[in-house]
């Protein structure tokens, strides 16, 4: 019995050590995020003199950090790639603060991120194609910021993703049809871009979509008739774009639509669409705004 003590001191000893490592290699990363995010600042601020294991937002795991979540907290600066070598790290939310800068080239690191909110910040440049080394991402909102460039193809890849939303910024591309292995999607939306081409026909595979939002951008072509497959579909807006033909009267049986948003576009069929019944329908817009003649 006494070895066995004596084995089980030091075993204890051992883990200890090791998590007393670990916790202060993490806390110095966490001491460049303040750093470079102007800590002194923020309306939360962090203590440094005291255990990690106090400082606001930040959630500790056997000696790793698992979640900063720090929304709302007048961050400003810019995000440290530092910040993604958190091996552990699930949630990273930042949501409306002021940061600034580029997301950082190395994000792909972080490959146990779960979830990553930086919507309304002022962070600027590409999405990097590390995003699609992310494979345990459920959740991904980058709204309201001023990203540019294009959607990277191996973001479509991410298939655990159920969260998608890349809009209020100014990325320029199409959507590749690989969206179609997304099949885990409920919500996709990059609604006020500048995104062009046509609405790829595999979004008829996202059978989990919930809400697609493609509102005010330059896509054209036609609703693919694959759209009605998706009966879990409750929100549909492709109003401000540039689409045409006829819209699909198969839409109004989706089972759980209750949101159909098309104003604006070039479709030849709206009257007889608008005549069929669909008071089921709690917001419904199809018509093209009227334009002002003036003499």
């Amino acid at each position: 019995m006494s070895r066995f003590l004596l084995f089980a001191s030091l075993v204890l000893i051992f883990v200890t050590g090791v998590n007393a490592q670990l916790i202060e290699r993490e806390k110095q990363i966490l001491i460049e995020f303040n750093n470079a995010t102007n800590g002194l600042d923020w309306i939360n601020k962090w203590d440094l003199t005291t255990p990690v294991e106090q400082w606001f937002g930040v959630k500790i795991e056997k000696g790793n950090v698992r979640k900063i979540e720090l929304p709302f907290n007048n961050l400003t600066g810019y995000l440290p790639p530092v910040i993604f070598k958190l091996k552990h790290l699930r949630e990273l939310n930042l949501l409306f603060n002021r940061i600034e800068g580029e997301i950082p080239l190395n994000m792909g690191e972080a490959k146990a991120l779960e979830i990553l909110d930086l919507t309304l910040n002022k962070i600027k440049g590409f999405i990097p194609r590390g995003i699609g080394s992310l494979h345990n991402l459920i959740s991904m909102k980058l709204g309201m910021n001023l990203l540019t460039g294009k959607i990277p193809k191996n973001l479509y890849k991410l298939k655990n993703l159920q969260v998608l939303e890349l809009h209020s910024n100014f990325l320029k591309s199409n959507i590749h049809r690989e969206i179609g292995s997304m099949v885990n999607l409920k919500v996709f939306n990059v609604a006020s871009n500048l995104l062009q081409g046509p609405i790829p026909k595999e979004v008829g595979k996202l059978t989990s979509l919930i809400n697609l939002d493609l509102f005010n951008n330059n896509f054209d072509g036609s609703i693919p008739n694959s759209i009605n497959e998706i009966a879990t579909l409750e929100a549909l807006n492709l109003a401000d774009n540039k689409l045409s033909g006829i819209i699909p009267l198969e839409i109004l049986t989706l089972p759980h639509l209750n949101v159909l948003l098309l104003r604006n576009n070039n479709f030849y069929n709206v009257v007889e669409f608008n005549a069929k019944p669909h008071s089921h329908i709690r917001e419904f817009d199809i018509m093209k705004k009227l334009e002002l003649v003036t003499k």
